[in-house]
């Protein structure tokens, strides 16, 4: 099994989020506009197939959920500004905004908005830039493409060469395994609750973002005092 530092927290953050990010595309393909949105290339597909014959309202509801995904994966580029996972960066204050973009969706699908679909996408684009990389292996959270090739690979390698790195394994199937248990929450609890189902996403996001941040506000003012590192952060 892999021996570095905080590979357990790893799992369970990868975990976490992969399940949130399907929870809420599920509730998304569920909801009146029935758009996928933790995910571009099926809009990427919907852009292109609405020149010819034009349509206006795919190639721009596209174009908008495309724009919204590269601004949120933008934004949390700004915010944390590395992509190797690494703790005492800024993910607390990625995913408090991703828990204000998804209550604001919240209310705007329970108002018939389209903005809702665009605000849940930049809501994916944030999470799925948060940490991309950790130890050489890809970190995608909210689309499973990346997870099942790098799946098959190992497997290909291993039946190839009888090696693998199981550590990976382990790792991408977790992801799997928590983007479909996510959709499955989410599809329940859209069955319950209607539009009203993001919510949880929204308060769950905020909750795990405020008690990271305050974690982390706990080790700089003890750092500060010059009392014993309780994580080891980057530098700002």
């Amino acid at each position: 099994m892999h021996r570095q530092k905080n590979f357990k927290l790893v799992v369970f953050a990868g975990a976490f989020l992969s399940m949130n990010a399907g929870y809420i595309n599920a509730i998304a393909l569920l909801s009146m506009f029935h758009l996928a949105v933790s995910h571009v290339s099926g809009t990427v597909t919907r852009i292109g197939m609405a020149v010819l014959p034009w349509n206006e309202n795919h190639f721009f509801e596209g174009l908008g959920l495309l724009g919204c995904f590269f601004l949120g994966a933008m934004i949390s580029g700004l915010v944390i500004g590395h992509h190797q996972f690494k703790l005492g960066r800024r993910y607390g204050v990625v995913l408090m905004i991703q828990s204000l973009l998804l209550g604001v969706a919240t209310y705007s699908l329970n108002h018939q908005l389209i903005q809702a679909v665009y605000l849940t996408s930049m809501a994916c684009g944030l999470q799925n830039a948060m940490a991309t990389s950790y130890s050489g292996a890809v970190i995608r959270s909210t689309h499973m493409t990346g997870v099942v090739t790098d799946l098959g690979l190992l497997i290909g390698h291993w039946l190839r060469d009888r090696k693998m790195e199981q550590w990976k394994l382990v790792l991408l199937g977790f992801l799997l395994l928590g983007f479909i248990t996510g959709s499955f929450l989410g599809d329940a609890c859209f069955q319950l609750m209607q539009n009203d189902a993001l919510w949880l996403s929204s308060i769950t996001s905020g909750i795990v973002g405020l008690t990271y941040f305050l974690y982390r506000q706990r080790h700089k003012i003890r750092r500060f005092l010059g009392l014993p590192e309780l994580l080891n952060p980057t530098k700002e």
